[in-house]
């Protein structure tokens, strides 16, 4: 198939839209027909632009999907992808569609979680067992977003 002059292959324009949609700390994998993704390469917390994504989506040809926004991710995560539906589309629809991502972006950011010292305050009586296992649990699980557990009362 030969592209009309102007015209940008899906490969190529699902690059260059996933590039315009990154930010520091996603990656841009490289398009498998017609489609990329973004992934994380660190734990953080996702923000989506809805309004930016609605307005890309709209354009017509291409499809921007991501996460929730507020969802945290872990590092190698899918976290957001673009196609592109015809074999070629107008150049000028990706450079209105890397216009907005320049102009109302970031669309899609990674923030990294903020290291935190963390008290717990437990309302019922926990015997020495049952208080071990709740602080190696809220510990654990703190410690994936990066928070220290000071002390359980």
């Amino acid at each position: 198939m030969e592209l009309e002059p102007g015209d940008v292959h899906e490969d190529e324009a699902a690059r260059r839209l996933a590039a315009a949609l990154g930010a520091p700390g996603l990656e841009a994998t490289s398009p498998v027909q017609s489609q990329a993704r973004l992934v994380a390469r660190r734990r953080g917390l996702v923000r989506v632009r809805g309004d930016v994504v609605d307005s890309i989506n709209s354009l017509g040809s291409v499809s921007v999907f991501t996460l929730m926004d507020g969802q945290a991710v872990g590092e190698g995560e899918e976290v957001a992808g673009c196609k592109v539906t015809p074999v070629a589309v107008p150049g000028r629809l990706i450079e209105r569609a890397e216009q907005l991502c320049r102009e109302r972006g970031p669309v899609i950011e990674l923030l990294s979680f903020r290291p935190l010292k963390t008290f717990v305050v437990a309302t019922e009586r926990l015997k020495p067992k049952a208080r071990e296992l709740f602080r190696s649990a809220v510990t654990a699980k703190l410690g994936w977003y990066g928070a220290d557990l000071l002390e359980v009362r």
